[in-house]
């Protein structure tokens, strides 16, 4: 196992600013209280464990362990070193009989090419939280919308009264407005390209931003 991890888990404050007004930066606080009130409930039986010890333990859960069709939730060896890919070239399987699970190809796989799985319809929240990774227009990205403004939406065929488009419109504005970053979190970002966080942060941001704007135009 990896000695440490770049999840979102373990960002300093700095990095954590760098998500702001996005659905993630919330979803980090909400997962930061987890980790510290589960160290907290430990402590309290006497298994007292440091809360980067802890939340290492839990990104090797989030980030190894496999699930599927066939493999409710396990950490399989080997199985788990395969990237995700939208298109991958690698399945798992089980043995009926003995319970063992393994990966085998779906299709011909060319000599270099790497081994590939598919992690499930991941949204860039969802990846950079639990693996650590985010992909420039992912076709499965999503972004957590205002009530207001997601059902003035639900139904593109309907027109919402006035007033409701109105207030939907402000919202989005308004969540919109929200991503805009201080200048410390922006010089951080801008001045970090080639740090693989910072390249995930800015295509999370650049999704989110596009999802709010596809609404505006809608609307």
């Amino acid at each position: 196992m990896p000695a440490d991890m770049d999840l979102v888990d373990s960002w300093d404050a700095a990095r954590i600013a760098t998500l702001r007004g996005t659905s993630t930066s919330t979803a980090a606080a909400n997962r930061a209280c987890f980790i510290e009130e589960a160290r907290a409930t430990l402590a309290a039986t006497s298994f007292d464990v440091s809360l980067s010890d802890l939340s290492w333990a839990l990104s090797m859960v989030s980030s190894r362990a496999v699930r599927s069709e066939v493999v409710p939730y396990a950490f399989v060896p080997g199985c788990d070193l395969l990237d995700h890919a939208p298109e991958p070239n690698c399945a798992f399987g089980r043995d009926d009989a003995s319970g063992d699970v393994f990966c085998f190809a779906i299709r011909d796989i060319s000599g270099g090419e790497s081994l590939t799985l598919s992690y499930g319809a991941l949204s860039n929240d969802r990846s950079l939280r639990m693996y650590g990774f985010t992909m420039d227009g992912n076709p499965n990205d999503v972004r957590v919308m205002a009530n207001g403004a997601w059902t003035a939406t639900l139904d593109p065929k309907t027109s919402p009264p006035p007033a409701a488009l109105v207030d939907a419109l402000d919202i989005l504005h308004a969540e919109r407005a929200s991503l805009e970053l201080d200048d410390a979190a922006m010089v951080l970002l801008e001045n970090s390209r080639d740090a693989s966080w910072a390249q995930n942060a800015a295509a999370l941001r650049r999704g989110q931003l596009d999802i709010i704007d596809a609404h505006i135009a809608a609307l």
